[in-house]
């Protein structure tokens, strides 16, 4: 058996993880204009009308959960 092989089934027969927080929240930027045209673009591109409404969406949506 190769080492990686044996690395996989001793990590399965492993304990879960007991992770340290309860929720975990993925948040993916808002929509630019290259993004509705497939295509890449500088890291600092301005969010499109439509990119804007989903960040103000984003932020209503997590106002009031406890994030820390």
């Amino acid at each position: 058996m190769n080492d990686g092989l044996a690395q996989l089934i001793e990590l399965a027969a492993a304990p879960p993880l007991a992770p340290a927080c309860d929720h975990f929240y993925f948040l993916r930027h808002g929509q630019t204009a290259g993004n509705a045209q497939r295509i890449f673009q500088a890291v600092d591109a301005p969010l499109s009308t439509l990119g804007l409404q989903q960040a103000a969406r984003a932020a209503e949506r997590l106002a009031g959960e406890p994030i820390r």
